[in-house]
């Protein structure tokens, strides 16, 4: 539903009720300002689903970190499930929280992000949850002499003309669109069962010539068909 949902007065979950996870292979410069707004929400845990070959990287990155990583703990995805969709099930299957929320590592939450998205849920047909986006360029950055390709779309994308032809559509013909990827809550307990990790995981495109392709991106998409 694209709406925004009232509090509840005796809410069903709270912020220690979501276990935060995070697919990271080479740690971006912004992990540890991404991890600490994070932690700011004040969640269960916080889980970083990696590779076995990544994980010195990862651990001296957190080494780093001028707060406190108690509740952040460094999860191997294993072999057999392989690729971004294999990291974000390990991280989905490990969760011990109620509500989970995939982020990716390079995304910065306000410091109520998860109190905001948290009422979506005491709709029990509400599976998952998302919010509005915006970007976020460091000044020194915003000239057209550093500002990068991928910056300069994005910012297009949540301030363009995209967000107002998602808006117009949405009042005309009452369209949903799928939850944004970079940043969500989904319940925890059918993410978990063994059914929906085989689909999850075996997800196939049937394209022309009989070309068989297992997707590893569009977990979003796959999430909210």
């Amino acid at each position: 539903m694209y709406k925004p949902m009232p509090t509840a007065a005796k809410p069903t979950f709270n912020t220690r009720s979501v276990s935060v996870i995070s697919p990271v292979l080479s740690p971006e410069p912004s992990l540890l300002h991404c991890l600490e707004s994070y932690l700011v929400n004040d969640p269960l845990e916080i889980l970083l689903i990696t590779r076995v070959s990544h994980e010195a990287n990862l651990k001296a990155a957190l080494g780093g970190a001028w707060f406190d990583t108690t509740k952040v703990r460094i999860i191997i995805a294993d072999d057999s499930m392989p690729g971004m969709r294999g990291q974000i099930a390990t991280g989905f299957l490990q969760a011990r929280g109620a509500i989970t929320a995939k982020v990716d590592s390079h995304v910065l939450w306000g410091p109520s992000y998860l109190a905001n998205l948290l009422p979506c849920f005491e709709d029990p047909t509400v599976g998952t949850a998302t919010g509005a986006f915006s970007t976020r360029i460091a000044p020194y950055r915003q000239n057209r002499d550093s500002i990068t390709p991928a910056e300069v779309s994005s910012t297009r994308a949540v301030f363009g003309s995209l967000r107002t032809a998602k808006v117009d559509a949405f009042a005309a013909y009452c369209w949903r669109w799928i939850v944004c990827g970079a940043s969500y809550l989904v319940r925890t307990a059918p993410v978990q069962r063994p059914a929906f990790t085989q689909a999850f995981l075996y997800d196939v495109w049937y394209g022309p010539f009989g070309r068989h392709t297992r997707l590893d991106t569009g977990d979003d998409t796959f999430l909210s068909r």
